[in-house]
């Protein structure tokens, strides 16, 4: 475990350490405007997938730790076919509604979204793989899967940058496509998803979403969904200057949550069979995270100097700022994937919708009075109460629990339908 755990946190910083000069390249390349909007298009690609998911990614992450052989292979099947067919309706929807962007963004961004369209299926095949790869607890396969794109996409650009090439958002974007779809056609190949399988295991993976994923869901679109719906409005609300440094000093903050999350994920199966999280574990991490932000504030200055453009200079004493909260944000994904692993899925969702709310409260009203400083504002309060919600959650789940021995570990019991289906499929596989 130990092993692993260290495996999937070298991945997730490599790719953090990665995006430094990635971003560097594409900054220099698109300056703060066209930077702000490369990300304005993740978020809107982002929110759109997260909306189509419908919870299916988490079902089949908590299906998986259930059942094994051919069965599980046809939940594989069935969640990779699912995101597919989740990709072209999503396709169709921004196109649809290309005119309503219009009368939100500048005509230099809406020109780019249809050719970034060919990227927006990796906004759910990426999802989708991380789920089934951490249900199997294939930690080795998810470390891949976030390592290689960006090593891949770094390598392209700078190829591209040594070349003296102009790129433009849409050579950005051809990259992207490029660099992210060979790895994870690769893993997808990896997993043998068993098609003979699909159709049965598809009622299951229904059953599943309806019970458990359809609940964190919900609880993602008032969480994770009220997330990029605040970058939508911050590219709406800020300058094209002010939106790009903030993205950048975000991007850079966010980084301090990859070693309690990357933790958090590897430990998911474990979390299933265990009353509480050890405090050992608890404290480790803690002091881990304090460590990785005391050296973060320290190189965040030069880092910014040295690599990006003077116009970004803003931007260190942002992601410092951010970082904060990022921090705390990640120590609470300990919680969160505790109480997953455990069914607590109306537990998470009220979390998140109580999160999502602060989200938008914040980014609606803090931007517009305080400009770039009610921004940071507004993203350590967000944090800030996520982790309040997801510790107060987790003390109720442990306070209710009247026999940690010998009581159930999961409060949120499945059917006995549920539990027959799994059974019987893992008996069949």
């Amino acid at each position: 475990m130990k092993r692993t755990t260290a495996l999937l946190s070298v991945a997730s910083l490599a790719a953090i350490g990665l995006s430094l000069p990635t971003s560097a390249i594409i900054t220099r390349y698109l300056g703060p405007v066209g930077y702000g909007h490369y990300r304005v298009i993740e978020s809107l690609f982002s929110l759109l997938g997260l909306v189509l998911s419908l919870g299916v990614f988490q079902a089949v992450q908590q299906s998986l730790i259930s059942v094994k052989g051919d069965f599980a292979r046809g939940l594989v099947a069935a969640a990779l076919g699912f995101a597919v067919v989740a990709s072209l309706v999503g396709t169709i929807i921004v196109i649809a509604c290309l005119p309503l962007l219009r009368r939100l963004y500048s005509p230099e961004l809406i020109t780019v979204i249809p050719f970034a369209l060919g990227a927006f299926a990796l906004f759910l095949l990426q999802p989708c793989l991380e789920a089934v790869l951490t249900g199997t607890s294939r930690i080795t396969s998810l470390a891949a899967g976030r390592c290689l794109p960006p090593i891949l996409n770094l390598l392209i650009l700078s190829a591209a940058w040594f070349a003296h090439s102009q790129l433009s958002l849409r050579s950005v974007y051809a990259v992207r496509i490029i660099a992210w779809v060979v790895p994870l056609a690769v893993i997808s190949m990896h997993l043998r998803p068993a098609l003979s399988h699909m159709f049965r295991a598809a009622g299951t993976l229904i059953h599943a979403t309806r019970e458990y994923g359809f609940h964190i869901y919900l609880g993602s679109l008032a969480g994770v969904a009220s997330f990029h719906i605040s970058n939508l409005m911050l590219g709406a609300t800020l300058d094209g200057t002010s939106a790009g440094i903030y993205f950048l000093g975000a991007m850079m903050g966010s980084a301090l949550a990859v070693i309690p999350s990357s933790v958090a994920t590897s430990h998911f199966a474990r979390f299933s069979d265990q009353p509480r999280i050890s405090r050992k574990l608890l404290v480790s991490v803690g002091l881990a995270t304090a460590g990785s932000y005391v050296m973060f504030a320290i190189a965040a200055k030069t880092v910014v100097g040295i690599v990006y453009p003077g116009r970004f200079g803003p931007a260190s004493t942002l992601a410092c700022l951010i970082g904060l909260g990022s921090s705390l944000h990640g120590l609470a994904e300990l919680y969160n994937r505790f109480l997953c692993a455990h069914r607590c899925g109306k537990q998470v969702r009220n979390g998140a919708i109580g999160t999502g709310l602060v989200t938008v409260a914040a980014y609606g009203s803090l931007p517009l009075l305080l400009g770039l400083s009610g921004a940071v504002t507004a993203s350590i309060a967000v944090d800030l109460t996520y982790a309040a919600i997801m510790f107060w959650q987790y003390r109720s789940f442990c306070a209710a629990r009247t026999d940690a021995d010998d009581g159930p570990l999961n409060p949120v019991v499945p059917s006995a339908k549920h539990l027959v289906a799994l059974q019987a499929a893992s008996t069949h596989g």
